[in-house]
């Protein structure tokens, strides 16, 4: 082991609190009076103060009273009985940032050699990102009950009992009560002895056999006034045991479209729920309702270009040379049914396209494509944002009835709640494996892929390399331009390592100006990796080492200021192979070679010992 690396193994040993400082986490011990008698970096963050100014203070000095008599209190259960406290801290806030987070703390007793509690030790984790993330999944189960809540169909669940767990608006109408007096109850409670004992019978041939069952059922709850209903009831089941049923019911008079129509819209939020690819729900939607009805031809467009036109055409019934023709078409009024809708942000019904002047410019390829009518429905967001187009096309001339328009309202609604749930799904999957800033793999992400690098090297025996580079000169663009052109100069480096590399190694950055390259299939011999390494490397630096020029919009001026700057990188390099070394290892080599490269002058590529023994 070189000198330096000794030196810093031996100040770690030395000195503990440089790995606690390291932890993410606010970790401190206190004495019996609550006073401080360590913290690390995170508490001093959050204090916004020094070490020697946190010890011998209590919470009180950095906190309101509330927060700190709340602190206090919890700290007295682990002082004055022993107890381990464990718990959420919510709106801790620093004195002087007045910023607030939401921290998970665990704290517990310290003992003396003769067994008396002589303070505690307390670990607080930051949950705010983790609380935010919770809310929004709340928001979306929120928006999944106001389309349960909306549906036309009977929809309600029952516990093993046979007691109502939830029922949605049209089954209280049915039952003429409010939905708070009917959970709880039973059909016997509900309906009478006779109309029970049917519904009852079905349940338990759906919990015992725990399959899907359908049923004609008919209830009264007025005397002489009887609904008959074609029931599809579903068991829901737990660790393999069946414990509630979902029913869907629907009107014996509409028993064929509205039946399917329930099923239809259960299977796509059940592909919603379960996460499918937003490609194959938009699909289910247009494929399903063509199935429910074979005079239709549907299409979902979505905008495009700042909303200035439609495509991503989903369209499978329709030709190909019609889809490719439509395939961004201008949002403009008369631009056709859809590029009308999108444009006036309201549903367009062109009964007859051959005589209608919204498809002029279209009519021939309608025809060719045997097309007669087009309804078009706006698709909006819950926020009212136009998303995009839903169509209804007819092979001859159609003038919709309420039940047509009801229908194509759904399916907008509904492919905007999956296009939605969608962006959501990417914006959390976006904040929890990339970098906000540069939208490179942020640690999380870093570290699946260098497991998944490992795995590959071990089947295939072939090498791969982690590279670790640290911008030369980054702070003092900092100090004299500020962190708008930092943020800017990161940007460009991310970029520039991007292009640098092939589409399936990875680039993350780990914090500030340091970012992380994991190359794979790099060659079976040693020799052959460390010069295809040396090469990427290569490549990298001389990428980083390019001019930069940063356009700024200072406060105080109007026009943009323009800054040159030039930066360069330190990089370390190690090759990994056998996957007999474990990932903290392999960054902890190519970080300390990164730190041999900036002793050795800075813009140079240096790689560890374990791999070539070159500096």
């Amino acid at each position: 082991m070189a000198g330096s690396q000794i030196n810093q193994a031996n100040l770690v040993i030395r000195n503990p609190e440089i790995i606690l400082d390291s932890v993410d986490a606010c970790i401190y011990t206190k004495d019996p009076k609550g006073r401080y008698t360590f913290a690390n970096k995170r508490v001093c963050e959050l204090f916004q103060a020094s070490l020697q100014d946190i010890l011998g203070k209590t919470d009180r000095d950095f906190l309101d009273v509330e927060k700190g008599s709340r602190i206090e209190s919890s700290d007295e259960l682990v002082l004055m009985h022993g107890q381990r406290v464990e718990g959420r801290d919510t709106e801790v806030v620093a004195s002087t940032s007045g910023a607030a987070r939401t921290y998970w703390t665990v704290k517990v007793p310290l003992y003396a050699t003769d067994g008396s509690i002589e303070g505690l030790c307390g670990v607080s984790t930051d949950i705010t990102e983790r609380e935010a993330l919770r809310k929004r999944f709340n928001q979306e189960h929120e928006l999944l009950t106001l389309v349960l809540d909306n549906v036309a169909a009977h929809i309600y669940m029952k516990d093993h009992a046979g007691r109502y767990l939830y029922a949605n608006p049209p089954v209280t109408a049915l039952f003429q009560r409010p939905l708070s007096s009917i959970l709880g109850l039973t059909d016997l409670e509900i309906f009478g002895e006779e109309i029970a004992a049917q519904l009852t019978l079905v349940d338990a041939r759906v919990l015992v056999d725990k399959e899907r069952f359908k049923v004609n059922e008919t209830v009264e709850v007025v005397k002489g006034d009887k609904h008959y209903f074609v029931s599809t009831k579903v068991p829901v089941e737990r660790e393999g045991l069946p414990t509630s049923l979902i029913g869907f019911s629907t009107e014996i008079t509409e028993l064929v479209l509205i039946h399917e129509s329930v099923v239809f819209r259960s299977r796509i939020l059940e592909m919603m729920a379960s996460g499918k690819p937003i490609d194959a729900i938009l699909l289910a939607v247009v494929t399903g309702i063509e199935t429910l009805h074979p005079d239709m031809v549907c299409s979902i467009l979505l905008l495009e270009d700042g909303g200035k036109q439609l495509g991503q055409c989903v369209a499978p019934s329709l030709p190909d040379f019609y889809n490719a023709a439509i395939n961004g078409i201008e949002v403009q009024l008369g631009n056709g049914s859809c590029g009308t809708a999108a444009f006036t942000g309201e549903r367009v019904i062109v009964s007859d396209i051959l005589t209608h002047p919204y498809w002029e410019r279209f009519k021939e390829l309608a025809a060719r494509a045997g097309l007669a009518a087009c309804w078009s429905q706006p698709i909006y967001s819950s926020t009212h944002k136009m998303l995009g187009t839903f169509a209804m096309y007819h092979r001859r001339i159609h003038t919709p009835d309420e039940r047509d328009i009801t229908l194509i309202e759904e399916a907008a609604q509904l492919v905007g709640i999956a296009l939605e749930k969608n962006m959501v799904d990417v914006q959390v999957r976006n904040f929890a494996f990339y970098d906000s800033l540069t939208q490179l793999a942020n640690r999380r992400l870093l570290s699946d892929r260098l497991t998944m690098a490992l795995a590959t090297g071990q089947r295939s025996g072939q090498h791969g390399a982690v590279m670790v580079l640290d911008l030369d000169n980054f702070k003092p663009l900092n100090d004299e331009h500020g962190h708008e052109a930092g943020d800017l100069l990161l940007i460009e480096v991310a970029q520039r390592l991007k292009a640098s590399v092939r589409e399936v190694d990875t680039v993350a950055r780990i914090g500030g100006d340091e970012f992380v390259v994991v190359v794979n299939n790099l060659g079976l011999d040693a020799d052959t990796a460390q010069q295809q390494a040396m090469n990427i490397a290569q490549t990298l630096r001389l990428s980083v080492a390019g001019p930069y020029a940063l356009a700024l919009q200072p406060e105080h001026r109007a026009d943009t200021l323009l800054v040159e700057h030039r930066c360069t990188a330190s990089i370390g390099v190690t090759l990994f192979q056998d996957g007999k070394v474990g990932q903290d290892e392999i960054l902890k080599r190519a970080d300390l070679a990164m730190y041999r490269a900036k002793d050795a002058g800075r813009n140079t590529i240096c790689f560890s010992d374990n791999t070539t023994g070159l500096t």
